[in-house]
């Protein structure tokens, strides 16, 4: 969370509005061990959140493999 907050990211709208390989790079630039993450669903699911969608998302979350799509 920190991370995100440092990079001006503060909300579920702004991670969802932040493209997955940008997010990637805001994890990597504060800790190359950040490598291991797959953001690539991440927009999805804070679009879900930020929209209150919550059962949405833990449908959408049930789906994911260590957070990539099965």
């Amino acid at each position: 969370e920190s991370v995100f907050q440092t990079a001006g990211i503060m909300t579920w709208r702004q991670m969802a509005d932040t493209s997955a390989e940008e997010l990637k790079q805001v994890l990597m630039s504060a800790d190359e061990r950040n490598a291991m993450h797959d953001t690539t669903t991440w927009p999805e699911q804070c679009r879900l959140a930020d929209a209150g969608e919550w059962v949405e998302l833990k449908e959408y979350q049930a789906k994911l493999d260590a957070g990539r799509v099965e």
